[in-house]
């Protein structure tokens, strides 16, 4: 049963990835802020954490990560020291030409984030 869960939240990773491919076109230089990074909320538990899944597979991929966790911030830096960590969402969310929700904080729920356009 393990395996399966783990192969379920692998395709939901690539997903995610595929989307982030879709929307910018290219990862290679892109922002992208991964806010929550531990593998359920209410926890500094990182590991089997989708949230660091995806940040691999978005550094493989060329892109800058940086991810926002209230408890797991730290542990995260120790899994993937590549991971630039934000100090709170608004730093996260500076400059970032895409956000993923990666662990369902009750902190990123109702975020006032301002928008931009971009060209």
């Amino acid at each position: 049963m393990l395996s399966e869960v783990e192969r379920l939240n692998e395709e939901a990773v690539e997903a995610v990835a595929a989307k982030l491919r879709e929307a910018l076109w290219n990862l290679e230089g892109k922002r992208i802020a991964i806010l929550g990074l531990a593998f359920k909320p209410d926890t500094d538990d990182v590991r089997f954490s989708p949230a660091l899944s995806l940040a691999r597979l978005l550094l493989a991929s060329g892109a800058q990560v940086v991810g926002c966790d209230p408890r797991a911030a730290g542990g995260a830096k120790e899994e993937l020291p590549e991971l630039e960590l934000a100090n709170d969402v608004y730093e996260a969310a500076t400059g970032a030409h895409a956000l993923v929700i990666g662990t369902e904080w009750p902190e990123f729920r109702g975020l006032e984030l301002p928008t931009s356009a971009r060209s």
